[in-house]
């Protein structure tokens, strides 16, 4: 049994991976509910319910972080894998990712064997629970971003 920082044991992490939001539906481990990912934030049995959420480069940093990050406990991490410069999303982000309650711990290039080459990894930690106003309806975040 492998085990993370703070003596967390791999069996007690709660990870959610956030793959394409639009096209498919997320299972909650261990369950046989399936939800579209938009929604899950505002579900009482998935909201801040996750130590980690790791989401790929399917929409823009404030969109991701506002869909994601509700579902990250206080102390939990939200890990998105990004482009190979991703500066300026990311700076654009910063004000959605403290809405939701979270700050940005590390931006760090990462080699990656895909046809796209170098990748980028945005990590963000939560730091306080996130306003219960967030997420907005699926579909508002893309249109209006935060």
């Amino acid at each position: 049994m492998g085990s993370y920082t703070d003596g967390v044991h791999e069996q007690e992490m709660r990870i959610l991976g956030a793959c394409c939001w639009n096209h498919r539906f997320i299972k909650y481990p261990d369950s046989k509910r399936k939800s579209r990912g938009q929604s899950l934030g505002q579900n009482h049995c998935f909201r801040e319910k996750f130590d980690i959420a790791v989401a790929r480069a399917v929409a823009e940093m404030r969109v991701l972080a506002e869909y994601c990050l509700p579902l990250v406990r206080v102390g939990g991490l939200f890990i998105a894998a990004k482009g190979h410069d991703p500066e300026d999303e990311v700076k654009k982000a910063e004000s959605a990712i403290q809405k939701m309650g979270a700050s940005l711990l590390q931006v760090c290039s990462v080699d990656s064997r895909s046809p796209y080459g170098q990748r980028t990894v945005v990590i963000c930690s939560k730091d306080r629970s996130t306003p219960m106003k967030y997420p907005r309806d699926p579909g508002t975040p893309a249109k209006e971003p935060l």
